[in-house]
């Protein structure tokens, strides 16, 4: 299994960089990632993250990479996404603690889906409200940096 440090993170995408992946392409790859990586619903986001890349001719590699990098902020978010979908839609309160519905979730899909549908599909709707925001600030917020980071790394290239 292969550690995912900080300095590994950092060459994978500073090769990307270097092999004539334009900032704005790595940008919507990492937005991309770290959006799609987030959707309230567990198990899905490898062949979300998949599809957006071969659909859009993204780096596939790179936008797995920050899609399990926020898999730990998937998990937080999917009962907030619940809870402001239920705000959103003035549904009735929600039954289920965050430990009831990791526990359904592993134990008992199908029945989860069938008394939570509703629920889960108003997270999704303000996943969905939240995404779009969210997307043009890392993207843009990616642009900055990466275009700062090609061209210190190529200053630095020409003094060597």
């Amino acid at each position: 299994m292969m550690k995912l440090s900080r300095k590994h993170i950092l060459n994978t995408l500073t090769q990307a960089l270097k092999q004539g992946t334009t900032p704005q392409k790595l940008a919507l790859t990492c937005a991309l990632g770290v959006v799609i990586g987030i959707f309230p619903i567990l198990g899905t986001t490898t062949l979300l993250c998949l599809g957006a890349a071969l659909l859009l001719r993204l780096n596939v590699p790179i936008l797995q990479l920050v899609n399990y990098l926020v898999t730990a902020l998937q998990v937080a978010l999917i009962f907030p996404f619940i809870q402001a979908g239920i705000f959103i839609f003035g549904l009735k309160p929600f039954a289920y603690t965050q430990n009831q519905l990791t526990t359904l979730f592993r134990n008992d899909f199908w029945s989860l889906l069938k008394e939570s549908g509703i629920f889960i599909a108003a997270g999704i709707a303000a996943w969905l409200l939240l995404s779009i925001p969210l997307f043009v600030l890392i993207y843009h917020s990616c642009i900055f940096l990466f275009m700062k980071w090609k061209k210190t790394d190529l200053q630095n290239n020409k003094m060597e």
